[in-house]
C-alpha cells in the first residue's frame, strides 16, 4: 500500500507542472484552488477526528502554521504563473531549489551545512543552470517565469522551515505525536 500511494504522489507531482501550464485558468485561480482543496482534504479528517485541535493551538503552533499557509499560497501563486512564463522543465528545476534555500537561510541563522550537502546542493545548481540556462535568453516573459519560480522554492523552503516549527509540538491531521 505504501508503495501505492508513493507511486500516486509521484506521479502526482511530475504531471502537475505540465497540467497547470494547459489549464485554460489564470494561474492564481488554480493556486486559489489548488490549497482550498489541500485544505479541505487535509482538514476535514482533522476536524472529523480531533474537533477542538484547531481551537487549541498556542500561539506559537499558531504563529508558525500561518507563516507556512501563506508561504505555501504564496508559492503557488508564483510557481503556478511561472509555469504559465516559462517552460515548465525550467519553473520546475527553479522552484526545486527549496534544497539550497533552506541550507541558506539556515546558514544565515548560523548552522553550517555539511560538506556533503554542499556537494549535493553545487550538483543540483549545475543541473538547474544545465536546464534553465537557454531560457534566460528567449523572452522576457520567460526570464520573469524564471525568477518567479526561483521566488517560488524560496517560499517552499519558509513553508517547509516554518512548517518544521510548528510540527515540534502539534500533531499531524492523523493525529500522529511528534517523537
Amino acid at each position: 500500500m505504501i508503495f501505492f500511494l508513493a507511486l500516486v504522489g509521484i506521479l502526482g507531482v511530475s504531471a502537475s507542472g505540465p497540467i497547470m501550464a494547459a489549464t485554460a485558468a489564470p494561474a492564481l485561480t488554480i493556486a486559489l484552488w489548488r490549497n482550498v482543496f489541500g485544505a479541505l482534504v487535509l482538514g476535514t479528517p482533522t476536524l472529523i477526528k480531533e474537533p477542538r485541535r484547531f481551537s487549541s493551538l498556542t500561539r506559537l503552533e499558531l504563529k508558525y502554521s500561518l507563516i507556512a499557509a501563506t508561504a505555501l499560497a504564496f508559492h503557488f501563486a508564483c510557481f503556478i504563473t511561472s509555469v504559465k512564463l516559462t517552460s515548465v522543465a525550467a519553473a520546475t528545476a527553479l522552484v526545486c531549489l527549496q534544497a539550497a534555500w533552506i541550507a541558506l537561510f539556515q546558514w544565515m541563522r548560523g548552522s553550517k551545512p555539511a560538506r556533503p550537502i554542499l556537494l549535493g546542493l553545487g550538483t543540483a545548481l549545475i543541473g538547474v543552470v544545465v536546464i534553465t540556462g537557454f531560457d534566460m535568453g528567449v523572452s522576457t516573459e520567460a526570464l520573469l517565469g524564471d525568477l518567479l519560480a526561483v521566488v517560488g522554492g524560496a517560499l517552499a523552503a519558509i513553508y517547509t522551515l516554518a512548517g518544521s516549527k510548528a510540527r515540534k509540538t502539534m500533531s499531524t491531521g492523523g493525529g500522529v505525536k511528534p517523537s
